[in-house]
Order: structure tokens, then C-alpha cells, then sequence
């Protein structure tokens, strides 16, 4: 039992510390994670109030779907599943359906299969997201050897998936797409989507005969794409890729979900994964990431490429723009200790902050009176330590016209000489 506890451990997501996932399986006889308790115990992590309420709508939709029993599947549960999805592999035989499956698949297989013959390649995929840093792997994409938009399997399917294929002298631009694409401990967006929903996920989340269908572990998709974050710890996504997999289900191609399972195993993900353990970091340049992509970002907002959630802070990041060419957006320096500076000038040690509505007031969609004193907290902190660095701050709140004639008023009143 002692080795099942800490191997469970192991595929935590980083936002379940040791003691919670303790406190969860503790006294649980039949291994399910119930919703419920999933909620109450959760809510000591780093969610909105918004995804709160949300799990509260799906909450007893997610009961009556018996989708409990997927949620932070124990050890002992995996291990069942796997010792069962060994023994259906062997019983595993061919069906005259399995031709129609097969052509189904052509198409995407053969996309991700190409360049198999040239040895001085190296290949990257990915989904299309609403992250900042989607829109610059894709600026990036630009200068690859080859980019191609990957063939959906289904035709209703608007997904958008991206294969980049770079020459293997290109390394700053390899190490720079890997940074950006992968994510450690949380989901990136690097891989393939169907219907919107990560293939991982699909994958990970499919039932047969009662159980989860589980490949005996290690094996080559454990990490798919250097990915060793779980797909089994959001009630929210579970529900999604459940009702995903449902709608690939009505297509009529799968007699079940473990057929499903082995062929996107098969046909997409393994082909992929042996693509990215070719990559050889090892040779690939030292790269200051942050740098980097600050210059791609900055370049792409200039010139209105970018989609942007905060368009005040953009603005505000543009007039400062015409009259210091070095400044750097989200500028994030060791000694702010993992916040980020809006906009620095690093000839004049300048930085400046766009202060929204959510620094002065409760505003509910930003979480509240409780977002509003962590703001004031956060906000205190990051003046301290740029006085300690010599870092001067101008605050521009939300109240104030983006003009250039404001901040010549604000570097005038700053004693900023230019």
C-alpha cells in the first residue's frame, strides 16, 4: 500500500501539495473522489470564485454520469485498469470494421509521418489555444523549414493543429519553440486536438466494460510530448472530454471507447512521440527565453498580430513604445520573485504598471473584496522590491487617458529626465 500512496503522488498535478491528496484518499473504501469533497478540499488552491460556481452547475450532472469514478483515480484503481486493459490488448483481434478506421486515419498519419527520410529535421506539433503564448509559437512558426496545418480526422472537426519542422541548424529557434509549446507540470499546448479537446485527455479519460482503459505503464505515452501532468483532476475538463468522446462515440466507427483508445494511440500519438524523442536538446542553443519571446511578443503587438486580453495595458504599452524603443512588456526580473513588470526600460531603469479597476475596488468577475486585498498586498510587495533595485515605478490607473501627452506629465512629475 506504501508504494501505491507515493506513486500516486507522483502524477500530481503541481496544484495538489502532498497533504491534500493525502487528506483526499484518506478513509475512501471504494476509491472514488467525490465531487462534492473535491470542491470543499480544492478550495485552498488558486481558483476563481468564477470556476467555482461553475463546478457547482455541473456538479450533480457530473454525479448522475457517474463521472466521480474518474476523478484522481487512486493508485490501486490504475493499477486494476492496467492489469485490465493488458489482458482486452491480448484478446485484441481484427474486425472488417477496422479497414474503414484505418482509412479514416490516412491522411493525418501520413501528415505526421513525413520527413521521414530527411535526417537533418526535426518536427513540433500543436493546438490551437487562447494563450498569449500560442500566438507567438505561431509568429515563430514563420521562420520554420516547414509549417502545415494537420487534416482533422472528422469533417465537422474545426480544430487547429500546426506541425513546424525546423532544420536541425536552426537551434535557437527549436529551443525556443519547445519552451514555449511544453509545459512541465501543467498542461502546454503542444500535441493534437479533436473537437477543441486535447487528444490526451481523450485518451486518458475513456471507459470499457466499467473501466478506465489504462496502457500497463511506463510506457512510451506515460509522458506524451514531456507532458507528466494529470487529465484526471478538473471535474470541469473531465466533463468536456467526456462529452467529446461521447460525440465521437455517435460517429459509428468504434464498436467501443478501447478501440478508440488504440488507434489514437496508434495512429497519432505514438507516431508523434517518436518525432519528439529525436529531438536532441542536448546540441540545441542556451537561449534567455524570457528575452526571446519578449522580442517576438513586442514585434507582433506593434504591428496589431496579436489578440489581447488586456487591451489597456497594450495601449499603454504602445505610447510607451514610440518614445523608449527598448521597452519590454511583462518584464519578469529574478528579484520580483515570479511577478512581472507591465512595461520596462531597462537603459533607464524605468518601469510602469497599468493599474485596472481591480487595484481601488471590489470588482466581483475579478474576484472581490478578497482579489482586491491580495492586489493591494501584491501591489505594496512589487514597490518594495523595485525601490531595493533602483527600479523607479509610475502607476497609470484606469482613469487616465493612453496619451503621449499624459506620459510626458508622467515622467515630468517622476523627475524622469530624457
Amino acid at each position: 500500500m506504501e508504494i501505491g500512496v507515493l506513486a500516486s503522488i507522483s502524477f500530481c498535478s503541481i496544484n495538489f501539495p502532498l497533504e491534500l491528496i493525502q487528506l483526499m484518499y484518506q478513509n475512501k473504501g471504494d476509491n472514488v473522489m467525490l465531487i462534492s469533497e473535491y470542491i470543499k478540499d480544492n478550495r485552498c488552491g488558486k481558483k476563481s470564485k468564477l470556476y467555482f460556481k461553475k463546478l457547482e452547475e455541473i456538479k450533480q450532472e457530473f454525479i448522475n454520469r457517474d463521472l466521480e469514478y474518474l476523478l484522481l483515480t487512486t493508485w490501486d484503481e490504475e493499477i486494476s485498469c492496467m492489469m485490465k486493459t493488458g489482458r482486452d490488448l491480448d484478446k485484441l483481434k481484427y474486425r472488417d470494421g477496422f479497414k474503414e478506421i484505418n482509412n479514416l486515419f490516412d491522411s493525418i498519419s501520413e501528415e505526421i509521418r513525413d520527413e521521414y527520410k530527411e535526417k537533418d529535421t526535426y518536427t513540433m506539433f500543436f493546438s490551437s489555444c487562447s494563450k498569449e503564448k500560442y500566438y507567438i509559437a505561431c509568429e515563430l512558426a514563420n521562420s520554420a523549414y516547414k509549417h502545415i496545418i494537420l487534416p482533422n480526422i472528422f469533417e465537422d472537426d474545426k480544430s487547429v493543429n500546426h506541425k513546424v519542422v525546423f532544420k536541425k541548424e536552426q537551434k535557437k529557434e527549436i529551443a525556443l519553440m519547445l519552451k514555449l509549446i511544453s509545459s512541465y507540470m501543467q498542461h502546454g499546448f503542444s500535441g493534437y486536438k479533436i473537437y477543441d479537446t486535447d487528444i490526451k485527455f481523450i485518451e486518458n479519460l475513456c471507459l470499457f466494460e466499467g473501466k478506465k482503459v489504462c496502457y500497463p505503464k511506463p510506457n512510451n505515452l506515460t509522458h506524451f510530448l514531456g507532458d507528466i501532468s494529470r487529465s484526471d483532476n478538473d471535474p470541469i475538463e473531465i466533463l468536456h472530454a467526456r462529452n467529446v468522446i461521447n460525440k465521437i462515440m455517435e460517429k459509428g466507427y468504434f464498436d467501443n471507447e478501447f478501440e478508440l483508445v488504440y488507434f489514437l494511440r496508434g495512429k497519432i500519438m505514438t507516431p508523434m512521440q517518436n518525432k519528439y524523442e529525436k529531438i536532441d536538446t542536448s546540441s540545441l542553443e542556451k537561449i534567455n527565453y524570457l528575452e526571446e519571446k519578449a522580442l517576438i511578443q513586442k514585434k507582433m503587438i506593434l504591428n496589431d498580430e496579436m489578440a489581447y486580453k488586456w487591451k489597456s495595458e497594450i495601449n499603454m504599452f504602445k505610447v510607451i513604445c514610440k518614445k523608449f524603443k527598448d521597452a519590454t512588456h511583462q518584464y519578469r526580473p529574478e528579484w520580483l520573485n515570479g511577478q512581472t513588470l507591465d512595461v520596462f526600460v531597462p537603459s533607464i531603469n524605468l518601469a510602469f504598471e497599468y493599474q485596472g479597476q481591480q487595484h481601488f475596488k471590489s470588482v466581483d468577475f475579478f474576484g472581490g473584496e478578497e482579489t482586491l486585498e491580495k492586489n493591494k498586498l501584491r501591489d505594496k510587495k512589487k514597490k518594495r522590491l523595485c525601490d531595493e533595485n533602483n527600479v523607479k515605478l509610475i502607476y497609470w490607473n484606469y482613469d487616465e487617458p493612453i496619451t503621449t501627452i499624459v506620459l510626458k506629465k508622467k515622467l515630468k512629475e517622476n523627475n524622469v529626465e530624457l
